[in-house]
């Protein structure tokens, strides 16, 4: 099963109706993007952090979502601020560890300021 990994400097509401005649929006990305990352991906890299003591649960998820349709933008504001600040605890551990490139890929992303999150479909 697929989900959708999304990272960005700033995120910006595009709204719109939706066929159910109610108003959504729908997160666009400013200096980002959104990949396609399978859960068992996701969920591989959470347990891979999680050996570095990074508790999977520190990684911003929005399961109740589907793509970026009404994701709170505070909402991934403090998912990101709990992942940093676990990641800040877990430094030593993690530049010690041998990884794969996506997920230094990753790293990379909240290095420069980005704030992530993924949906599962």
């Amino acid at each position: 099963m697929g989900g959708t990994f999304v990272h960005a400097i700033e995120f910006r509401k595009n709204e719109y109706t939706g066929g159910d005649g109610k108003p959504h929006y729908e997160l666009e990305t400013i200096d980002g993007d959104s990949e396609g990352m399978g859960n068992t991906t996701w969920q591989a890299l959470k347990q891979f952090f999680a050996t570095l003591g990074v508790h999977p649960d520190a990684w911003p998820e929005f399961p109740n979502h589907q793509l970026s349709i009404d994701i709170p933008i505070p909402e991934v504001d403090a998912k990101n601020e709990v992942l940093r600040k676990a990641l800040r605890e877990n430094r030593s551990a993690i530049e010690a560890a041998d990884m794969p490139e996506r997920y230094r890929k990753i790293l990379a992303y909240i290095e420069r300021g980005e704030r992530i999150f993924f949906t599962p479909v």
